[in-house]
């Protein structure tokens, strides 16, 4: 049982067909790890616009914890006492933060929506 009769009546040995097989089954996962790296850069492209904000929020969070910054603080003591030109400023920068901080999240959570589900993979979804 080593030969097989092809629709045009043609005999193949099972050696060919093997290696037939072989071959779709190659440029079908090359096609498929093609889309999947496709999908994947174009999450990273995105995923970084959330990085770069969560890391600005971050430094602004730094500041906010030591708001100790002479010129913010030089520039509102001159209208205000020293504790609550200090409040004003550490005020300022841990606004900037929660801003920075809640753009970023919003940016992670839209990158991790467009990546492929198990399920969704697995059915040839998405």
């Amino acid at each position: 049982m080593s030969d097989h009769t092809t629709a045009a009546g043609e005999t193949t040995g099972t050696g060919e067909l093997l290696t037939a097989l072989g071959q779709d089954l190659r440029a079908i996962l090359t096609e498929e790890l093609d889309r999947l790296r496709s999908q994947f850069d174009a999450t990273l492209r995105e995923s970084k616009r959330a990085a770069l904000l969560l890391g600005g929020a971050a430094v602004l969070g730094g500041l906010a914890a030591g708001s100790s910054a002479a010129v913010t603080l030089r520039l509102l003591s001159t209208f205000l006492p020293r504790p609550v030109a200090a409040l004003v400023a550490t005020g300022l920068y841990g606004g900037g933060a929660v801003a920075l901080a809640r753009l970023g999240l919003t940016e992670l959570r839209r990158a991790q929506e467009s990546l492929p589900t198990r399920s969704s993979a697995r059915s040839g979804q998405n």
